[in-house]
C-alpha cells in the first residue's frame, strides 16, 4: 500500500477541523451562513498553516447546496461533485509556474463558462506573488469586474510583493502561526488515529521546532515515526533535528553566565561531536537565551513558552542569577549568527566567537553591558553594601580575566571567588540535570604552563610567606645562612652577536606580517646578554610599548619566530633601565618614530 504523507493524511475537510486560525474562520463561516460571498479573497501569512487547505474548504462550501454552520455537508450532489478531484468548479493554479501574460489571458477566455454542479466556479491561485507584472496587469480588470459566477481565492506567503492595485481589490486575510499548544493537541490526536507511540516530551520538542507550522509539526512526526521502531521519545526528535539534548544548554547557559570560556568551548564541542547541526545550535541557543529572559520577566512562563512545570522551574532558577543586560546580549550574539552561518565557510568559528564574546560582558561599553553593571549597582545599593567597593570591584574585573588562565593552573578553588565578582549571588546549578554527565567541565583542561617570570616571582612569593610563618624562636635558633653568589659563566660573545642579528631579523620578518605593534615594540629593546636559552633584553624606562612586549601572545610569537631563525627555542626575559648611550647605539631607528610612539613624557 502507498503511503501517504500525514499532512495529506490528515487535511481538514471543514472548517471545525482548522487550526488555530479562530477569527479568521469565524468571519468566513459567517460569509457563508448570511450569503454575502466577496467575489476575490486573499490569502496571506507564512508556509504550511493552511492557506490552500482554507481555500479549498470555503469553495466546497459556497457551492454547497446546503451548507451546515458555514460547513459544506458532503451529502448533496454538489459536494458529491466536488469531491471528485476532476470537477470543473475549482480550479488550482501554481502562479511560479503559469506566471505569463498568456496564462492570465487564457484565464479570462474560460471564467465566461458557467460553473457545472455548483453555484460558483472558483479559482485558487497559489503562489500569486510571483506572477509578472504583465500578468498582473491582465488581471486587474477581471480581478476588478468579475463574473457574478466567478470567485477568486489567491494565497501568497509574501503579499508586499503584490501591487497595491490587487491589494485594494481583494478581501484580506492574514494567516498566524499555530500556538504551540494548540499543535501539541493536533499532534497527539494525528498520532492516536494514526497509530504511532509517541511521549509528551517528544510532542513538546516537535511543537517548539515546527515554529508555528502545522505542516512542518506533522512532516517532522512522520519522520519521526519512521526513525524509531518503537515509541517516539525526545532524543529521537533530537537526532532527526540535530539539535543537542535541552540539558545540554542548560549546561552552556550555565557556563556563559558564570563566564567559564574554556568549559562553554569544550561543551560546544562536545554537542558536534554527536552530530549536533550548527545551524540548530545556534538557533536553539538563542531560543534559550530567550526563554531565560521571559522567565525573568513573565509571571505565568508555562502558558508564554507552552512547557511544563518542571521545565519552567529550571528556567526561573537559571534566569535568577542572570542580568537582563547579559540575556539581552547574548540574544542579540546569537540571533546574528543565523543569517551568518547560512553562507560561512566555517561555521563553527562563527559560533565559538560568539560564545567567547557572550563570555566577556565587562570588555566593551555597549548598552547591555551598561544595563548590567546599572543592574549590578542596584543590587548592591539594595543589600548594603558600599558602592565604592563595588566600583573598585568592577574597574579591576578586566585585570582578573587576563590573568584568569593562571590563576585557574595554580588555584582552581577561586574559581567560585570569581563568578561571584560577576553576580552578586552565587550561582547554584539546577537540581536533577547532572550537567556533568551531559557536559565536560574546565577542570579536565590541561594546566598551562606559567612563563618563567611569573615561576620566579610566585617563588619568592612562597618564600616570603614561609619567613611570616615561621614562630620568632625558630628564627634565632635557625643559623643564618650566607648568601654566595653563584658564578655566572661569561655569555659568548660570538652568540650574543648571533642573537642581536637574529633580533632584528626577527623584528624585519614580522614587520613583513604585517604585525606592526610587535616589530615597532622590538626596534625599541637592546639584546644585552645570552645564558644558555634564556636570553635578555633591556627595555628603556622611558619608552612606551613595553606593554605590547610584554604581552603573553606577543611573547609567544616573538619565540616562535626566533626559533625558525636560530634553530631552536629560546625564552626572553626582559630587563627595564635607562639606556646608557652604548646600549642606546643599538636603537638605529629610534630617530624615525614619531615622538608621541618614543617618549612617556
Amino acid at each position: 500500500m502507498t503511503h501517504t504523507a500525514l499532512y495529506r493524511r490528515f487535511r481538514p475537510d471543514n472548517f471545525d477541523d482548522v487550526v488555530g486560525q479562530d477569527a479568521l474562520v469565524r468571519t468566513l463561516k459567517g460569509q457563508i451562513i448570511s450569503g454575502r460571498i466577496n467575489h476575490a479573497y486573499l490569502f496571506c501569512g507564512p508556509r504550511g498553516i493552511g492557506k490552500t487547505t482554507v481555500a479549498r474548504i470555503l469553495a466546497k462550501s459556497i457551492n454547497c447546496k446546503s451548507p451546515e454552520n458555514g460547513n459544506a455537508c458532503g451529502k448533496c450532489s454538489a459536494c458529491a461533485a466536488l469531491n471528485n478531484q476532476n470537477n470543473f468548479d475549482i480550479i488550482e493554479i501554481d502562479a511560479a509556474s503559469n506566471n505569463g501574460v498568456d496564462n492570465i489571458r487564457d484565464l479570462r477566455e474560460n471564467i465566461k463558462f458557467m460553473p457545472a454542479a455548483g453555484r460558483y466556479r472558483v479559482y485558487i491561485i497559489d503562489e500569486v506573488h510571483m506572477l509578472s507584472t504583465n500578468a498582473f496587469n491582465a488581471l486587474l480588470k477581471t480581478l476588478e469586474e468579475p463574473p457574478a459566477h466567478i470567485v477568486f481565492i489567491m494565497a501568497t506567503t509574501e503579499p508586499d510583493k503584490l501591487p497595491v492595485t490587487v491589494l485594494s481589490r481583494c478581501q484580506r486575510f492574514d494567516f498566524n502561526r499555530v500556538k504551540a499548544a494548540d499543535i501539541s493537541m493536533l499532534l497527539k490526536k494525528v498520532a492516536s488515529e494514526a497509530g504511532i507511540k509517541i511521549d509528551s516530551k517528544a510532542v513538546e520538542s516537535i511543537s517548539r521546532a515546527s515554529e508555528g507550522g502545522v505542516r512542518d509539526a506533522l512532516s517532522l512526526l512522520d519522520q519521526s515515526s519512521a526513525f524509531s521502531e518503537g515509541e517516539i521519545t525526545q532524543e529521537h526528535v533530537y537526532a532527526i533535528l540535530g539539535s543537542a539534548n535541552r540539558l545540554m544548554y542548560f549546561a552552556l547557559a550555565d557556563s556563559i553566565l558564570t563566564q567559564d570560556t574554556p568549559r562553554a568551548l569544550s561543551g560546544f564541542a562536545k554537542m558536534l561531536d554527536e552530530g549536533c547541526n550548527t545551524l540548530s545550535v545556534a538557533r536553539d541557543l538563542m531560543g534559550h537565551f530567550r526563554d531565560l529572559f521571559i522567565a525573568k520577566n513573565v509571571k505565568n512562563i508555562t502558558e508564554t513558552l507552552s512547557i511544563d512545570d518542571v521545565m519552567a522551574d529550571r528556567l526561573k532558577k537559571q534566569a535568577a542569577n542572570a542580568s537582563e543586560g547579559v540575556l539581552i546580549k547574548c540574544i542579540d550574539l546569537f540571533s546574528s549568527l543565523e543569517s551568518d552561518l547560512r553562507y560561512a565557510s566555517s561555521p563553527r568559528v562563527f559560533i565559538e566567537l560568539a560564545i567567547a564574546k557572550a563570555c566577556r560582558t565587562e570588555s566593551d561599553a555597549s548598552y547591555a553591558n551598561i544595563l548590567e553593571r546599572v543592574e549590578r549597582l542596584e543590587a548592591t545599593l539594595k543589600n548594603g553594601i558600599p558602592v565604592t567597593s563595588q566600583i573598585e570591584e568592577t574597574t579591576q574585573t578586566d585585570k582578573k580575566k587576563d590573568d584568569s588562565s593562571v590563576k585557574r593552573a595554580n588555584a582552581p578553588e577561586e574559581k567560585k571567588e570569581s563568578s561571584k565578582e560577576v553576580y552578586p549571588d552565587e550561582y547554584i546549578p539546577l537540581p536533577e540535570l547532572e550537567e556533568q554527565e551531559y557536559f565536560p567541565y574546565a577542570d579536565e583542561k590541561p594546566r598551562e604552563e606559567i612563563p618563567a617570570k611569573e615561576k620566579k616571582e610566585k617563588k619568592s612569593n612562597e618564600e616570603r610567606q614561609q619567613t611570616i610563618d615561621i614562630p620568632p624562636d625558630e628564627i634565632k635558633e635557625k643559623p643564618t645562612e650566607k648568601k654566595v653568589d653563584k658564578k655566572v659563566e661569561p655569555a659568548d660573545e660570538k652568540q650574543v652577536t648571533e642573537f642581536k642579528k637574529a633580533w632584528k631579523t626577527a623584528t624585519e620578518k614580522l614587520k613583513q606580517q604585517k604585525k606592526m605593534s610587535i616589530a615597532t615594540a622590538m626596534k625599541k629593546a637592546v639584546p644585552k646578554s645570552l645564558n644558555g636559552d634564556v636570553f635578555t633584553v633591556i627595555y628603556d624606562a622611558n619608552l612606551t610599548g613595553l606593554d605590547r612586549l610584554e604581552d603573553r601572545a606577543n611573547m609567544r610569537i616573538i619565540s616562535e619566530t626566533l626559533a625558525g631563525i636560530l634553530g631552536k627555542t629560546v625564552t626572553i626575559e626582559i630587563e627595564r633601565k635607562v639606556l646608557d648611550d652604548t646600549e642606546k647605539g643599538f636603537l638605529d631607528d629610534l630617530s624615525k618614530f614619531p615622538k608621541d610612539l618614543i617618549s612617556k613624557n
